[in-house]
């Protein structure tokens, strides 16, 4: 399985969280919960169809809130391809402080909602982290994040949790809503690629 940190369209209740819900053949995956990023990342909306994007600045930005998953290798793939890893989003490893983790009964059933605050819960893949009286877990996941992006891109609002229906007034626009006859280029639009100039 692999640990993957979702903040985007990928999330509950957004346009494309039909990929984490085991329903159409994308692989499978477990949701273990709700974190936020330990280092802030500038997370911003950009390009015609308004995507939500985590620019590759690490210290920059705030911190992301998001769902933390373990996935296996179909689902992985499926991520990969829905994000263009690596040509155009890359997947990399980041630290997320679970701030809330689902406990499941012995049919597997989410029963509970935990706080993560106080105590540490622990797994041998677990990283508790002692901060003062408390300690945090934390869990290394991989993300998707744009690299080589253009500069205007910083010049955007730096979001602390996306929504496609948030205030910010930008909807989600879906691969399917999308003209197939437009002349947009969104790779051009977000990134700084020496091979595209």
């Amino acid at each position: 399985m692999h640990r993957v940190f979702v903040y985007g369209t990928l999330k509950r209740g957004q346009p494309n969280c039909h990929y984490m819900q085991n329903k159409q053949g994308y692989g499978l995956g477990k949701f273990l919960g709700t974190g936020l990023t330990v280092q802030k990342w500038p997370l911003v909306i950009a390009s015609n169809y308004n995507i939500p994007f985590v620019l590759d600045l690490p210290g920059k930005g705030q911190r992301i809130f998001g769902e933390v998953y373990d996935v296996d290798d179909a689902l992985l793939a499926s991520l990969d391809d829905l994000e263009c890893h690596p040509s155009f989003y890359e997947r990399i490893p980041i630290d997320v402080e679970m701030q809330e983790m689902i406990n499941k009964d012995d049919n597997g059933d989410m029963s509970t909602k935990e706080q993560v605050t106080g105590n540490a819960h622990n797994t041998t893949e677990d990283a508790p982290v002692k901060q003062g009286n408390t300690q945090k877990t934390i869990f290394q996941s991989q993300t998707y994040v744009l690299k080589n992006f253009i500069p205007s891109l910083l010049k955007l609002p730096y979001l602390h949790d996306y929504s496609s229906n948030g205030d910010h007034g930008l909807a989600y626009c879906a691969a399917i809503d999308r003209e197939l006859k437009e002349t947009y280029d969104l790779h051009r639009a977000v990134k700084m690629d020496k091979y595209l100039w």
